[in-house]
């Protein structure tokens, strides 16, 4: 076979080639980017999150009863608040410890339990997640 008549089939081979793998590239790349299930999209990495934070202001011997009240009459539901700081290695805890968690005001280890100054847990509030911090202010 010379090499001309070798040469003269490749544009037809690259193109039945590359008809053959568009489709196949693409429904890979659609699986790969199909949801099984809803992602918590609030956290990226650690503890960077995407979520919006509400910076409340409260006494520092403010309890945790006090602060589930307050945001009650702000609106926000679905509350839960934790003692426990995130780290690395557990960026929720109000979601891994939920025997530490308070949702209720009516909670006695809620009214027992003072607040403490930076993230205290998550709200939602019209259907959208906000991290709760707590700023000290005087009393």
């Amino acid at each position: 076979m010379s090499t001309r008549n070798r040469f003269a089939a490749l544009p037809r081979i690259a193109a039945l080639s590359l008809a053959l793998a568009v489709p196949a590239v693409s429904a890979a790349v659609q699986a790969a980017n199909a949801q099984t299930a809803t992602p918590d999209e609030s956290y990226v990495f650690g503890l960077v999150t995407l979520t919006p934070m509400m910076h409340v202001p409260m006494a520092g011997a403010a309890s945790y009863a006090q602060l589930i009240r307050l945001l009650q009459s702000q609106g926000y539901a679905d509350i839960k608040v934790t003692p426990l700081s995130p780290n690395s290695f557990d960026p929720r805890p109000e979601l891994m410890h939920p025997d530490l968690t308070f949702t209720s005001a009516a909670d006695d280890a809620a009214r027992d339990t003072a607040i403490h100054a930076g993230w205290n847990g998550t709200a939602v509030k019209n259907g959208r997640m906000v991290e709760v911090y707590v700023d000290r202010v005087p009393r």
